[in-house]
C-alpha cells in the first residue's frame, strides 16, 4: 500500500511538471507570435531601404533635393506615410468648417450742404466690376472715399444704349478718390478696358 501511494505521488508530480512546462511553452509561443508582426514590419522596411539605396546612383545623396526625394520615397514604400494620409481628412474638414469671409459693413453717408455730385455712364456688362461680389467692391469704394456711390435701377438705361448711370455724391476730395477707384475697377487687373472712355460729369446742385 505504501509502495502504491508513493508511486501515485511520483506520477502526479511528474504530470504537474509536464503541465507547467507545457504552459510555459505555450506562453512563449504566444509572445513570439505577438512580436512576429513587428519584426516582419521592421525587416520589410529594411529591405525597402536597401533596395532604394542600391538603385540610386553614387552621387544621388550629395544633392539635397535628391536626398529629400529619396527619403519621401522610402517613407511611401515602407508605409510610414499613413499618418499624413490620415491627417488629410482632418485638414479638409477644418477648411470646410472655416467661416466664409464676411463683407464689410457700409458706413453711413451723411449729406452736407457743400456736397457735389457726379455721374458717369457704365455699360451693363461692366457694372459687375464696380459692384463686386455681393456688393463688396462698391461698399469698399464708399467706405474709402466717404461718398455715396450708387447705380441707376437695373434695366434703367440711358436712352438708346445699354449703359447704366453711376452716381457719386460727397465732398469734392472724396469724389475724386471715388472716381479713381471706380476707373481702376473698370480697367480690371488685365487692363482690357481703357478708363479714358469714361468721363465723370458734374451735376449742378439744385
Amino acid at each position: 500500500k505504501q509502495w502504491y501511494q508513493r508511486r501515485v505521488a511520483i506520477t502526479a508530480g511528474g504530470n504537474g511538471s509536464s503541465s507547467a512546462n507545457n504552459f510555459m511553452s505555450s506562453s512563449q509561443q504566444h509572445q513570439q507570435q505577438q512580436n512576429q508582426p513587428q519584426n516582419n514590419n521592421s525587416s520589410n522596411q529594411a529591405e525597402v531601404i536597401a533596395r532604394v539605396l542600391q538603385a540610386l546612383p553614387s552621387n544621388a545623396l550629395s544633392n539635397t533635393s535628391q536626398l529629400a526625394n529619396t527619403i519621401m520615397l522610402i517613407q511611401a514604400l515602407s508605409g510610414n506615410n499613413s499618418n499624413s494620409n490620415n491627417s488629410m481628412p482632418q485638414m479638409n474638414q477644418q477648411r470646410m468648417s472655416a467661416p466664409p469671409p464676411q463683407k464689410s459693413s457700409l458706413k453711413p453717408f451723411i449729406p452736407r450742404p457743400d456736397d457735389v455730385k457726379y455721374k458717369v455712364e457704365i455699360p451693363d456688362s461692366l457694372v459687375g466690376r464696380v459692384l463686386g461680389r455681393l456688393g463688396a467692391t462698391i461698399t469698399e469704394i464708399q467706405n474709402t472715399s466717404g461718398c455715396e456711390v450708387k447705380f441707376s435701377q437695373r434695366g434703367e438705361y440711358v436712352p438708346g444704349t445699354q449703359n447704366r448711370l453711376l452716381y457719386v455724391c460727397g465732398q469734392q476730395a472724396g469724389c475724386k478718390v471715388a472716381q479713381q477707384l471706380i476707373l481702376s475697377k473698370i480697367e480690371g487687373d488685365a487692363g482690357d478696358v481703357s478708363s479714358s472712355d469714361f468721363v465723370f460729369e458734374q451735376i449742378p446742385n439744385n
